[in-house]
């Protein structure tokens, strides 16, 4: 049998084009041969224009003219943020195309960005909407009334989206073409409002989860985890308030629970789902049974499954913990697919302990408490985004934090962050991008100042802010009810 090196190069160029591009980049430090074919602009057209066709570049010119360089750089950005965002920038944050949506006589209640960039979708007027950025066209509307909540999740291949909508009495799923507009709804489950609260949906792949607070006949609290394409559930119930964080990634739930004993440390916990294969009941169980049947068949964390990752919320003797009667404690979670590498992801937690970080100790202090004996003190945590790489082989799980982002500014509404890592925060008068920032010098590493502000949008009634990998900015501006998109450079 040949050797890889004894292949023809058409064969061998073929090969290239199935493969993800870490893979060719790691490839073309091999030897000089493979890397002039790696570095090809024809092999590097092929690796864009599968980006942009999955909407991971969420607007692309005409690609033909650019060299190989500039067709790398597309993707250096969208793994490593917008160009004009770096330290090493010689001009400032540039935005490249920018589109205004008004409200009109309808406001706009609720509004978010698909993973990319290229859509979004608002609520508002007793109907959900999805727009084309790039176009401004109304993709696709569905009526709702009043929904409690909503989600969405971008299909792989970037031409569809599902839509999770909870309303009162009803949950649905549908799912939308992004092309043509068409839509299915694909699950239904009619739900109980009079016993039970449904918080916080998360839709990812064929998996939905909801926080579930049940009342009747005495107060239960857990994760209510559906399979929407097998018909199945199961309830992980949470030991103590406030209820846990949830994100999935394929073959895997992780879950951010506090501990059961003191000194309550803020867990990052990962589950496989091939551990709970035998706890998944049928959704019609759902429906017909009442509360003290549904949580007599709960999973209770961590006694009845082992956890394939565990992991405690600190960083330099600085830990997040869910005392009683100490700081409350918020954490968000969001799973990033690595646009270059398949079966990679990274999980950003972002923990703040917001009742303890409203003033930022001093130069003095913050001395004191990284050199003090004994550790620093619980007033010095702040907030972090903590963020970890989780690569897939096989249903095997390797894990490894990748950083640590301290100082990131207080979580008063749900962040927004990318997967390069920089973080969209809005206080209802501005939004800012902040960055990370690679510590240099001793006096930077004492006041631990590792972020950044990048660009600030400071204009009075903001609301809403998201933000996409490659760098979309989507604001809503209550003084003037409009939607704002910026693709920055």
């Amino acid at each position: 049998m040949p050797h890889f090196h004894d292949l023809d190069e058409d064969v061998v160029a073929q090969i290239l084009v199935s493969l993800d591009i870490y893979t060719v980049l790691l490839l073309s430090r091999v030897n000089k041969s493979l890397r002039r074919l790696t570095f090809s602009k024809q092999l590097w057209i092929v690796l864009v224009l599968d980006l942009s066709s999955r909407y991971l570049i969420p607007h692309l010119h005409p690609i033909h003219n650019h060299t190989t360089a500039q067709l790398i750089t597309k993707v250096k950005n969208l793994v490593c943020g917008p160009a004009t965002w770096s330290e090493r920038s010689s001009i400032p944050p540039t935005v490249g195309f920018s589109r205004t949506f008004l409200g009109g006589s309808a406001t706009f209640a609720q509004s978010r960005i698909l993973p990319g960039g290229r859509y979004f979708a608002v609520w508002r007027d007793s109907s959900l909407q999805c727009y084309d950025v790039l176009t401004g066209r109304s993709i696709w509307t569905g009526s709702v009334m009043m929904p409690q909540s909503w989600a969405m999740d971008m299909l792989p291949d970037g031409r569809a989206a599902n839509f999770l909508l909870l309303s009162q009495g009803r949950l649905s799923i549908v799912v939308v073409d992004l092309t043509t507009g068409n839509s299915d709804e694909v699950f239904s489950l009619n739900l109980d409002f009079q016993t039970a609260q449904y918080r916080h949906p998360i839709l990812s792949g064929d998996l939905l989860a909801l926080g579930l607070v049940r009342y009747s006949p005495h107060k239960r609290v857990g994760i209510f985890i559906i399979d929407w394409r097998e018909a199945t559930y199961v309830i992980f119930e949470s030991p103590a308030q406030p209820l846990f964080e949830v994100a999935f990634v394929p073959g895997h739930i992780i879950l951010a629970p506090p501990a059961l004993e003191p000194p309550y440390d803020r867990l990052v916990s990962v589950y496989a789902l091939n551990s709970i294969a035998s706890r998944w009941r049928p959704i019609a169980e759902f429906v017909s049974h009442n509360a003290d049947v549904l949580f007599s068949q709960h999973i209770r964390l961590p006694e009845d499954v082992p956890s394939v990752v565990v992991e405690s919320l600190q960083h330099n003797n600085q830990i997040f913990r869910s005392e009683p009667d100490r700081a409350h404690v918020e954490i968000r979670m969001r799973v990033h697919a690595n646009p270059i590498h398949d079966n990679v992801y990274k999980l950003g937690v972002y923990a703040s302990a917001t009742a303890v970080t409203d003033t930022r100790p001093s130069l003095t202090e913050t001395f004191r408490q990284k050199f003090q004996r004994g550790g620093a003190s619980i007033c010095a945590i702040g907030t972090m985004l903590f963020s970890y790489q989780l690569k897939l082989g096989g249903s095997k799980l390797s894990w490894m934090r990748t950083s640590v982002i301290s100082n990131v500014p207080p979580l008063h509404t749900a962040p927004s962050w990318s997967y390069s890592g920089y973080v969209a925060i809005c206080n209802g008068s501005s939004t800012r991008i902040v960055g990370p920032r690679s510590p240099r010098g001793f006096i930077r590493m004492l006041a631990s100042q590792t972020v950044r502000e990048v660009v600030t949008v400071s204009e009075d009634g903001m609301e809403y802010t998201a933000l996409s990998s490659a760098g979309v900015l989507l604001i809503r501006s209550l003084r003037d009810d409009r939607l704002e998109i910026r693709c920055y450079l």
